[in-house]
């Protein structure tokens, strides 16, 4: 899964221009937040993938799931009916292994009207792309997806559960084809081992797999290390600070490299795919795409030329 810590925000009102805005969530064990006009929603279900840089086995994470939809929506309709357009799914567990949840969730949330991202590193059968389909034109705004790969070479070693990055980006290019619902490729967290030529790799195939853009991120590491004890690097000289996208309260310490993200921006620009140090612009380009009805035919056509050379990129 990915962290998802900066979101579009486009509107510059006095009600939106509180960090944090927020009312009481009613039978919750804690707020839903509405900053920067996205909410994130726990998808309340372990993820099974077990990324050995994963920060989501935070016992604060962990102690807040299950929730009832119920009072998900109820939750939701507690806060400003303006003060956001995107619901994100993903930030406690991977919301396409949890399918029955998915079912059980999306319905609810498409009838709110909002915009819904799921950050993902799954795939998806036919039956769930029939599904999320449906749940696509359900929803006014659309749904999207953040295709979640750090590694391409290195997949077996640092997220030995999950399918390979090819499968996940396969996966994105087919349901673009036959729902429209478009997606970008989050490379998130930026892991200092991973070489940049395992980036550059996973860059070409999003991009020859009809993504629309592309995402870098930080690396959240635990206060203590505990989820980087595996790379031998130390962090110690980091200290934690408190996140401000998660609705619970989470310390981590921040790690960022912004000279590697401009090199990687640079590669990008290159063969023509976007890529953002942050999610706001891309997602701004998602809900564009989403909500849009006439450019769907657009994006089951623009994945159609883009498949012809994912072969000769290579899926290994």
């Amino acid at each position: 899964m990915s962290d998802l810590a900066e979101v579009v925000s486009t509107h510059t009102s006095a009600a939106h221009a509180t960090p944090g805005l927020q009312r009481p969530s009613a039978g919750l064990p804690y707020d839903l937040v509405a900053r920067e006009r996205r909410v994130l929603v726990p998808i309340g279900r372990p993820c099974p993938f077990g990324c050995r840089y994963c920060y989501a086995d935070d016992p604060a994470l962990t102690a807040a799931q299950p929730l009832p939809v119920a009072a998900i929506i109820a939750a939701l309709e507690d806060l400003e009916p303006d003060s956001f357009d995107i619901i994100q799914l993903g930030y406690d567990g991977d919301p396409l292994t949890s399918k029955p949840r998915l079912r059980e969730m999306l319905p609810a949330l498409a009838s709110t009207g909002k915009h819904i991202n799921i950050s993902t590193k799954g795939t998806t059968s036919a039956g769930l792309r029939a599904f999320l389909g449906e749940m696509h034109q359900r929803s006014r705004r659309g749904l999207s997806l953040n295709v979640s790969a750090t590694c391409w070479g290195s997949a077996g070693r640092i997220e030995p559960r999950t399918p390979a990055p090819a499968r996940r980006l396969n996966s994105a290019a087919t349901l673009l084809r036959e729902t429209a619902i478009p997606f970008v490729l989050s490379l998130r967290p930026l892991l200092p081992s991973v070489p940049d030529q395992e980036l550059r790799k996973l860059l070409d195939y999003a991009r020859a797999s009809g993504a629309t853009a592309a995402v870098t991120g930080p690396l959240y590491v635990q206060p203590d290390s505990s989820n980087m004890a595996w790379s031998g690097e130390s962090y110690d000289d980091i200290p934690p600070a408190s996140v401000t996208w998660s609705p619970v309260p989470l310390r981590y310490r921040r790690i960022d490299d912004s000279q590697r993200v401009a090199g990687l921006r640079s590669y990008a620009e290159q063969i023509g795919l976007p890529l953002h140090p942050k999610n706001a612009p891309a997602l701004r380009q998602l809900v564009e795409i989403a909500c849009l009805s006439q450019q769907k035919e657009h994006c089951r056509q623009a994945s159609a030329d883009c498949a012809e050379h994912l072969a000769g990129i290579g899926s290994s």
